[in-house]
């Protein structure tokens, strides 16, 4: 029965069924959400546990994709809104990209998507209401469940409702998203993922900013994910006018906490997991994702819109001083209460910082391929 559950038609049908609504768009999420509900079945070796967050997460995710459809249809002045020149912070996993949003996320004249309109769109959200909204507590409720069960990749990935959250929500709607193989060992669907054409996952993900700032507009957006490198000319092509912030870090220490954080992942929802394995899949699809972003940059870069590179050392030894930077260099405003908020948030962050350790030997990590493979990466940037 478990199996049936976890099929791209059975879980279009229970997503219809408890929307009202049989509007998909663009049909080419199917063949990516095919691939995925496969290796579930046949690669992940699902626990019971595994099985409930994967057939809960996938109909929710088809429930949004309605949600946000939907409302195009609807309202077609959200297709007129424009998403001018919005930031994305890029790199590879675990280099501060997400302290550096949470940062972004102070200054209120920025508008960064937050994890309760991700998974709540509809209505979309208001100023008035942004930070009071009763969904934000609905979805704190709502990942209580998903924390006991994970408690430590919960503590190196905080997450609450009210928390600035990356780009992976507003493209899990098209199941093309890395997401998906850091929760669970979907090997086939991760091999694939890299190579696919993404232009469709992106125009939903223009869609789904659309709504977002319908009624709380944007100036600009600031976005995160590393799962946009490798993707970055279709990404251009959504948004001829995007901005980019490049966080460079050893790859060995970013490869070493990805694989911590997944493995950690792969325990909570399989049957059998191993962290050498994964470190090694990890390395080879970020080797070539950083191979083909680094090709894609020297076409897209240019001299009047130069794009911005920060070391990993540099942002955590004064992160603020870094985020002024930053500032200067897209021509934004930082107010001195958005400064002051800024240093508050480094000074006494809401959730605990690190307490744990990213062992590259216990991890089956080989650094010393991983030396090789990212060598021009690290040679140009490091």
């Amino acid at each position: 029965m478990e199996q049936e559950e976890l099929t791209a038609s059975r879980l279009m049908e229970r997503a219809a069924g408890s929307t009202g609504m049989d509007d998909f768009g663009d049909p080419a999420f199917q063949d990516w959400l095919d691939l995925l509900t496969w290796s579930l079945r046949e690669e992940s070796d699902l626990n019971e546990r595994g099985h409930r967050v994967a057939t809960a997460m996938l109909q929710a995710k088809l429930a949004v994709r309605l949600r946000v459809i939907h409302a195009h249809r609807e309202y077609p002045e959200i297709a007129e809104q424009p998403v001018e020149a919005p930031i994305f912070i890029i790199g590879m996993p675990r280099t501060g990209s997400t302290f550096m949003h949470h940062l972004f996320g102070q200054d209120r004249a920025l508008r960064v998507p937050r994890r309760w309109e991700l998974h709540h769109p509809w209505p979309p959200p208001e100023p008035a209401t942004y930070f009071s909204d009763p969904r934000i507590a609905l979805h704190n409720q709502e990942m209580l469940s998903i924390d006991d069960g994970r408690p430590k990749l919960a503590a190196m990935h905080p997450m609450r409702g009210d928390f600035p959250e990356e780009c992976v929500h507003l493209l899990t709607p098209t199941f093309a998203s890395t997401l998906y193989w850091v929760l669970f060992s979907v090997p086939q669907y991760e091999t694939a993922l890299p190579g696919w054409d993404l232009e469709p996952a992106y125009r939903f993900h223009r869609m789904f900013l659309q709504l977002l700032q319908w009624r709380y507009p944007a100036s600009p957006w600031v976005l995160k994910y590393p799962g946009h490198v490798g993707h970055l000319d279709v990404l251009s092509k959504v948004y001829p006018d995007a901005r980019f912030v490049w966080l460079h870090r050893d790859p060995v220490a970013s490869i070493a906490s990805v694989t911590h954080l997944t493995w950690l992942a792969h325990t909570a929802h399989q049957r059998h997991t191993e962290a050498a394995a994964i470190a090694a899949r990890i390395a080879r699809d970020y080797a070539d994702r950083m191979r083909v972003s680094m090709e894609q940059r020297a076409r897209l870069e240019t001299a009047d819109r130069p794009w911005c590179d920060v070391r990993y050392e540099d942002f955590v030894g004064d992160p603020v001083q870094c985020i002024q930077r930053i500032y200067k260099w897209a021509h934004l405003d930082l107010s001195d209460e958005s400064a002051k908020r800024m240093q508050a948030y480094v000074d006494q962050p809401p959730y605990p910082r690190g307490g744990y350790k990213n062992d590259v030997q216990e991890l089956g990590v080989d650094a010393a391929w991983i030396r090789e493979a990212f060598k021009h990466y690290t040679d140009s940037f490091l």
